[in-house]
């Protein structure tokens, strides 16, 4: 038995020689939980690939009674190389091991009777090694992932996950297997979407260590409703962006923002499953390190700037798409562009929604950027102005352009386009000027009355600005 730094709370050893220390605030139910007390507990996984838990009473459950007709993996971080599956029958995925996590490939839906623990005492933890480590959740209920609950204990001092994760030694999310694509884990109150607040019952996940440590896992109570409870508050000013690439048949997704009034949130990327075959990745890379997501603390201002890579694999296909969703959900005054390193072409991305470019079948790495721009950088018409009239036989239109940009000036009646005086003409930055007889496309005099005229510009990066004044025509 060991002791804790407290003194006085002993740190019990479980059946798998994992440590588990007794809830301080339940001292009076010390005594039974040092009992083995178990139930019998059934689950089915589905078929097909899973990333699985087993919350094993005993190590000595043979993984061979559980699998039938199927194939398990399980990665071992102490195994050198960047190749760290072993796969069942090997002896590091023989036994089904309580806390720890499992691929597993099922030819059919499969039912699993376990010995499970009947009544949980105190919290689990969970060795990780530096590096990336498949845990399993140890309960058969839910594990809110709350990174205040969650706790991390090193050389004797524990921390609540989020402080562990700003000293440096674990991240403090986690990423699931749905049965297709990964999906973050982490507490709420972050704009990211599809993000989980709980790791199910039954599921494994990747979490990511600096130092070797201990991730202690909170027993589960009155999850249910806790589940059920609406997302935490986001922090007012925060926004997500997802980037998506296809290529090759294949999809990628980065998530780049900010939290102003947070600490930020950078996720790296978990191993592929085993025998997984790379496909198209866009990634968001920070001081080198490629990232699944980059949520900048403050990074609301004018002149961020977040890299991003597309790594395409070999493939037939000779044109690459980029595309993104929902940029109007940001707050005003941020106006993020998107830049193609390699041709120089801007997307701004609050007035478009795709960018496609050209990728060798060779494959390779194709390098973009998004920026911040400032206010002053955004097209705007300014000054509009008309002026004449019947005494002068036309009516003049005029305005200013900030920047280079297509331009075209449209009369509205009634909101629908009766003349088009300029159309699609590109001009320089200043002031443009266009005149007006009073008659309609055909050449026929309008009747008298109030009409509008709609100057729209369009610069080279997508941008859009518009703008509308009343006219009236007198006969």
């Amino acid at each position: 038995m060991q002791i804790d730094p407290t003194g006085n709370v002993p740190a019990l050893q479980d059946a798998n020689g994992n440590t588990v220390y007794p809830d301080t605030n339940s001292q009076q139910v010390l005594a039974a939980s040092t009992q083995s007390i178990s139930q019998i507990r059934s689950a089915v996984l589905p078929a097909g690939l899973q990333l699985v838990a087993l919350p094993v009473m005993s190590q000595e459950t043979p993984m061979a009674t559980l699998l039938e007709q199927g194939q398990a993996a399980r990665w071992n971080p102490d195994k050198p190389g960047n190749s760290k599956y072993e796969l069942f029958p090997y002896p590091y995925a023989s036994t089904a091991r309580r806390g720890a996590g499992y691929w597993m490939k099922l030819q059919r839906s499969t039912p699993v009777t376990l010995d499970v623990p009947a009544v949980e005492f105190q919290p689990y933890a969970i060795t990780l090694r530096p590096g990336w480590n498949m845990i399993g959740n140890p309960y058969t209920e839910p594990v809110l992932w709350d990174v205040n609950a969650v706790r991390v204990r090193k050389d004797n001092v524990e921390l609540p996950l989020a402080q562990a994760e700003t000293q440096g030694w674990v991240e403090s999310y986690a990423w699931r297997w749905d049965g297709s694509a990964y999906r973050l884990v982490y507490s709420a109150g972050v704009p990211l979407p599809n993000v989980d607040e709980t790791l199910p019952a039954w599921s494994g996940a990747w979490v990511f260590a600096y130092q070797p440590c201990e991730l202690i896992l909170p027993v589960p109570q009155g999850i249910a409703a806790e589940i059920t409870r609406k997302r935490g508050t986001i922090p007012a000013g925060s926004w997500s962006l997802a980037l998506r690439a296809r290529v090759n048949g294949s999809t990628s997704e980065a998530i780049i923002g900010s939290m102003p009034n947070g600490r930020g949130l950078s996720v790296g990327i978990p191993p592929l499953p085993p025998g997984a075959v790379e496909g198209v990745q866009i990634v968001a890379v920070r001081n080198g390190q490629p990232l699944a997501a980059d949520l900048r603390s403050g990074a609301r201002i004018a002149g961020e700037v977040w890299d991003i890579e597309v790594r395409v694999p070999p493939g037939e296909d000779e044109r690459a798409t980029l595309w993104w969703q929902d940029v109007h959900r940001a707050p005003r005054g941020v106006n993020p562009v998107l830049v193609d390193l390699q041709t120089g072409e801007r997307k701004f991305l609050r007035h478009t929604s795709s960018y496609t470019f050209a990728v060798s079948r060779q494959g390779g790495v194709y390098r973009f950027r998004v920026e911040l721009l400032p206010a002053g950088d955004l097209l705007r018409i300014t000054g509009v102005r008309v002026s004449g009239g019947r005494s002068q036989g036309s009516y003049t239109i005029a305005f200013n352009v900030n920047a280079g940009a297509q331009v075209e000036v449209t009369v509205l009646a009634a909101g629908r386009p009766v003349r088009k005086l300029m159309q699609t003409v590109t001009r320089s930055a200043g002031v443009q000027q266009v005149s007006w007889d009073g008659r309609d496309a055909s050449g026929v005099a309008l009747p008298a009355g109030a009409y509008m005229v709609e100057v729209k510009a369009m610069g080279a990066d997508g941008q859009v600005a518009r703008v509308s004044v009343p006219i009236v025509l007198t006969r």
